[in-house]
């Protein structure tokens, strides 16, 4: 199974440029923590609806995303945004 896995850790550039690879190459993206870190939400909200920032499609279809997440009553966790949910 071929995917991308991204960290809690990584900065927010890395992140970028993680899921716009994975967008263009037709994988699967793992987010660990998914809500515990800034969302990506306007590029995630591209990518879902099949373009990327810039109005391309991807070069290869499959892009699917994957998140885990802890509940928002703990310790700096962000409320996932309804589109996002969807």
């Amino acid at each position: 199974l071929d995917y991308t896995y991204i960290a809690v850790s990584s900065d927010q550039a890395v992140k970028e440029a993680a899921l716009l690879q994975a967008f263009h190459s037709g994988k699967i993206v793992i987010i660990d923590e998914f809500n515990s870190s800034p969302m990506l939400e306007i590029l995630l909200n591209a990518l879902l609806e099949g373009r990327d920032l810039q109005g391309n499609l991807a070069e290869k279809p499959g892009f699917l995303l994957l998140g885990t997440q802890n509940p928002i009553t703990m310790n700096a966790r962000i409320k996932t945004t309804l589109p996002i949910r969807h």
